[in-house]
């Protein structure tokens, strides 16, 4: 129950916000505020659970709040109920003097044009880089300011209500679900793995002149190269290796090599980049770019143009014919920038063999040439990913994968020039099987607008929305 002074003069945090388009945002910052302790008004969380005292949301403006929580988005600067709120605010800080009464809280980047006139002076809480990060940096404002707290404003309090708003059991149905990873399979590994031995005198540096030469997978390791593939296929230069060792990869992976050639890690270690060159080779004979990432993998994508109206047809999720979009733009303000969709791929030598495929987004004025400016690069993906959930990822990279296969059913790595070292990689994402399914009861408008038929996806080519791609460079599974 809210105690009897929350209503008294200005102690309390008010939210100011888009609804619908920010209630997710907004009952989050609501929650973790009334759980540290402050007393917070949001039309989106009644605490009481009864009647609302609410009602008037102008005079718990005028005489009740202390902060004035703007969640500053483009939406909250184009409606009109939250345009007139933040007016009002801002007309009460000038009248009564009070400093630093509005706090903006950005969830998107936004040019500094198009902010309301209200906040071009005040400095913002930066969410859009990360909402964890910005409760730090307003819960610390907050201590600053000596903001007061309410010692019935609380995590049981938190608790209390959801327990009140939602069961325990909301979004639970007997029901197995087919949950989608981001795993592909490869089907096996080559039974051959090849240490060529430089000739005596050869130095490590003589070979960067033969990279043009050298095509298929290979790593420098010692006085010689591992490869899948035979020297002959490696170079034309007979000058170049000598002797030559072969081994069982399967031995090698069990670790009976380690005393006279590699230990288990390191044999690990050089077949998973020797599958990463293979992987990033299809982008060269599937005619895509590639951009590198800090860890020095790539990732593979397209350009404005490349395919027909930047769009890839695919089976989808329930073997429907579908299509997406992997290009598109957006329009900010009086400029157009190009986003451009890609994918990485991590080999991961587990019992199952698998490639974890992680999305990526970049970004162009042109559609052409990617910005170098890595910060800017950062603000406009977490601008345009901040509306994209499960289905816009999973399809993306489900339409990617399906066109690296081409007409195959599944992606073929050159790790050589043989037979024997083409590794398969499956077009399809393996699948597990929960015995219940789950549907969080505080995303459903999202869940319902997910579950459209993404035939109807008309917009997605110049929507403007926003990845964060969570890349989780270990490979772990990710529900897609």
């Amino acid at each position: 129950m809210l105690p009897e002074n929350s209503l008294s003069m200005r102690n309390l945090l008010f939210i100011s916000h888009a609804n619908p388009e920010d209630n997710e945002f907004a009952r989050w910052i609501t929650l973790r505020l009334a759980a540290e302790g402050y007393p917070v008004f949001c039309e989106i969380v009644n605490f009481l659970g009864g009647e609302d005292p609410w009602r008037d949301v102008d005079k718990i403006i005028r005489q009740n709040t202390t902060k004035f929580l703007f969640v500053q988005s483009k939406t909250a600067m184009e409606k009109d109920g939250t345009r007139r709120e933040l007016n009002l605010a801002y007309q009460i800080a000038r009248n009564e003097g009070l400093k630093d009464f509005i706090i903006p809280l950005k969830v998107e980047p936004i040019p500094h044009f198009e902010v309301s006139v209200e906040l071009q002076t005040t400095l913002s809480i930066e969410f859009s880089r990360g909402w964890a990060k910005g409760l730090h940096q307003l819960l610390e404002k907050l201590e600053q300011q000596k903001v007061e707290k309410n010692p019935d404003y609380s995590p049981e309090l938190v608790n209390s209500w959801w327990r009140n708003s939602f069961s325990a059991n909301a979004g639970l149905s007997n029901e197995p679900e087919e949950l989608l990873s981001n795993w592909f399979e490869i089907d096996s590994l080559p039974e051959k793995l090849y240490f060529h031995v430089f000739q005596p005198g050869v130095r490590r540096g003589l070979l960067e002149p033969l990279d043009g030469e050298i095509v298929f997978p290979h790593r420098l390791h010692g006085n010689g190269i591992i490869s899948f593939a035979e020297a002959k296929d490696l170079t034309d230069n007979p000058n170049v290796f000598g002797d030559k060792f072969t081994f069982k990869v399967a031995d090698l992976l069990n670790n009976k090599h380690r005393n006279n050639f590699l230990d288990e890690q390191t044999a690990r270690d050089a077949i998973t980049d020797l599958l990463r060159q293979g992987w990033e080779n299809v982008f060269i004979e599937r005619g895509l770019d590639s951009y590198e990432l800090a860890n020095k993998s790539k990732f593979c994508f397209f350009k404005k143009d490349q395919i027909e109206k930047d769009k890839i047809h695919f089976s989808g999720v329930n073997n429907k014919t579908t299509w997406r979009s992997i290009v598109g733009y957006q329009t900010v303000g009086k400029n157009r920038r190009y986003w451009h969709f890609g994918v990485s791929g991590k080999p991961v030598l587990r019992r199952t063999k698998y490639l974890a495929i992680n999305p990526h987004v970049l970004f162009s004025d042109d559609g052409i040439d990617i910005w170098r400016d890595k910060d800017r690069m950062h603000k406009a993906k977490m601008s345009l990913t901040r509306s994209w959930w499960n289905p816009h990822w999973r399809d993306r990279i489900l339409a990617l994968m399906n066109y690296l296969a081409g007409e195959n059913s599944g992606i073929l790595l050159r790790l050589g020039k043989e037979e024997e070292t083409h590794v398969w990689v499956e077009k399809h994402p393996m699948s597990f099987v929960s015995p219940v399914a789950f549907s969080d009861p505080v995303n459903q408008r999202l869940a319902t607008e997910d579950s459209v038929d993404i035939n109807d996806e008309e917009n997605d080519f110049e929507s403007d929305l926003d990845f964060e791609d969570d890349e989780n460079e270990d490979g772990e599974l990710e529900d897609l």
